[in-house]
């Protein structure tokens, strides 16, 4: 099953929060399409996937939201989807705290990553957008990995403990 799953082309008036949606077999809470609206304070863990699923050209603004012990990703951004992270927390998720690919390009800023299995933060594809003022701390590779096609703004942030490495480019 799939959590709360926001259809395409609507703008959400009034604010998705305090849901706690865990355990489904896809994500928590899903943003598809051309999707907008606001979503605070949620706790999306424990699920089969990601805890949040942000796709094509979705673009909400999520702030204090948690997705923690995620099997895939704790936030995950695919195609073209956009949206504002603020004061998000993903940790200890099987791969990623925050996951970016394709053409996404978020704005993420002062999230924390901690503990999460791969990167606290990982660009992947041609993914950009901008990444200001982080926290990635003990997670089991990079505070944040930017693979070789990525182009993200990254300005500030904290990245101790990491056990591979702070930042890194792929080659």
């Amino acid at each position: 099953t799939l959590g709360p799953y926001i259809p395409q082309f609507i703008s959400i008036e009034q604010p998705l929060t305090e849901n706690t949606c865990a355990t489904n077999d896809f994500s928590g809470i899903a943003y598809a399409d051309q999707t907008s609206g606001n979503g605070a304070n949620n706790a999306c863990n424990r699920n089969q996937q990601h805890g949040m699923y942000l796709d094509q050209r979705s673009y909400p603004v999520l702030t204090r939201n948690s997705c923690l012990g995620n099997k895939e990703s704790g936030f995950s951004f695919f195609s073209r989807a956009c949206g504002t992270l603020r004061g998000n927390v993903a940790g200890e998720n099987g791969k990623q705290g925050f996951s970016i690919a394709g053409h996404a390009q978020p704005l993420l800023e002062a999230n924390t990553a901690k503990r999460n299995l791969d990167s606290g933060i990982f660009y992947h594809d041609h993914a950009a957008g901008t990444a200001m003022n982080n926290t990635c701390e003990s997670n089991r590779k990079y505070g944040m990995y930017l693979a070789k096609q990525a182009r993200p703004s990254v300005k500030g942030g904290v990245y101790r403990a990491n056990r591979v490495g702070g930042v890194e480019r792929g080659r």
